[in-house]
């Protein structure tokens, strides 16, 4: 049996902390972002969006991981816990692995450690492993008691949508029976400014696929999630997974690498594209992207199946995204049998006379349909699309 399922999953970004107040968030079709106002190196300003309120201290027992990203991680993984441990009871901890997805990690940390310094690093300030990218998985499975295979994702934008393909060669290949997987980033100076840097930030909330877009707007937040073979709600039908290497931050022009991991999703899933009910996009606001992604989409899906891009309403979460983004496509199948709603694009509704025609979710939208995508398209030109299933 080749089934795999998404027994529980949490989430914590800027829509809200918990599924519930994200799903109320996301689906609203009046919701206001309210991203705070950064100030960067360059001169210029971005905005940015951040959790809301503030994270907790990590457990007496696993301070050597103290840093803002694992509170953040926390702050989803308290709620999988008994979950977790029920699985532990049946499998064995030694049998649920581990794989996280993140990019900043505990960078935000070494910053801090250099400003109180005044430039010069000091030993009692600082501990380099916290900006590692196994500080995340290590921190994950010290916290949830897990003594399996545990390792880190670090594709850039397309790591959080990986660590599913990682769930399913772990679980296939009889490594393990369940594994918990998510993404987390939180907020550095080094990453807005470096996005700044390539001249891909905007001044204003973001508006992917309009004439008027400027950029991407970073985010925060974080996604976890527990896969097994024990049936639930939420099913994974595929992850397709290419990488062009086509440019250092620049995608293929006609998406041709990202088209191969799309098909790819499509033929595991058994599914044609007409059977895709809501794709949510990567559009990250930037020129190239959204006229990349604009021509993959309706070469393969047409003008029909809903689309939309989330960013506007949660920022780039980097990392984090693609779970992230897994979740929203989770939290619109929760609402299929109800009312059927999906996150509206947002961006003033002047799009792009440039790209090819999309069909955008307007307020009125409706989805009927059981099958989604999920897509995220890297720096590097790695990319991955994820074909999930309500049950």
């Amino acid at each position: 049996m080749n089934d795999l399922y998404i027994n529980d999953f949490e989430i914590n970004c800027s829509l809200g902390e918990g599924a519930a107040e994200v799903k109320k968030n996301l689906l609203n079709p009046n919701f206001e972002a309210h991203p705070t106002k950064v100030e960067l190196v360059s001169g210029r300003t971005t905005l940015f969006f951040s959790v809301q309120g503030p994270l907790s201290d990590l457990p007496m027992l696993h301070t050597e991981f103290n840093s803002r990203n694992n509170q953040l991680a926390l702050s989803t993984l308290r709620n999988l816990k008994s979950n977790v441990d029920r699985l532990k009871v049946k499998y064995g901890s030694h049998r649920i692995g581990v794989v996280t997805a993140t990019s900043t990690t505990g960078i935000d940390y070494f910053e801090r450690a250099l400003l109180e310094g005044n430039g010069e690093l000091e030993i009692k300030n600082y501990n380099m492993s916290l900006q590692e990218v196994g500080s995340l998985n290590s921190f994950v499975s010290s916290y949830l008691g897990l003594n399996s295979l545990s390792y880190g994702i670090s594709t850039a934008c397309s790591s959080g949508a990986k660590v599913f393909a990682e769930a399913q060669r772990l679980i296939f290949g009889g490594f393990c029976d369940a594994v918990v997987v998510g993404g987390c980033d939180s907020f550095c100076d080094l990453t807005v400014n470096g996005f700044d840097s390539l001249g891909a930030t905007s001044e204003s909330i973001c508006a992917p696929f309009s004439e008027h877009r400027s950029g991407i707007n970073i985010g925060e937040g974080a996604a976890f999630f527990i896969i097994s073979r024990e049936p639930s709600e939420y099913k994974i039908l595929a992850v397709g997974e290419s990488s062009d290497a086509f440019h250092i931050s620049s995608p293929e022009p006609e998406g041709k690498g990202a088209e191969l991991a799309i098909r790819k999703a499509l033929k595991q899933a058994n599914k044609g594209p007409q059977d895709i009910s809501y794709i949510n996009l990567h559009g990250t606001a930037t020129r190239r992207n959204d006229s990349m992604e604009a021509l993959l989409v309706n070469r393969i899906f047409g003008a029909d199946v809903p689309v939309s891009s989330t960013k506007p309403m949660a920022g780039h979460t980097l990392g984090a995204a693609g779970a992230i983004e897994v979740a929203f496509c989770l939290l619109c199948l929760s609402d299929v049998n109800n009312e059927g709603r999906l996150p509206v694009q947002q961006g003033g509704e002047e799009w792009d006379s440039g790209i090819p025609k999309l069909n955008f979710v307007t307020r009125s939208a409706r989805s009927s349909g059981s099958v989604m995508m999920s897509n995220s398209f890297a720096f590097g030109g790695s990319n991955a699309s994820v074909i999930l299933e309500g049950i």
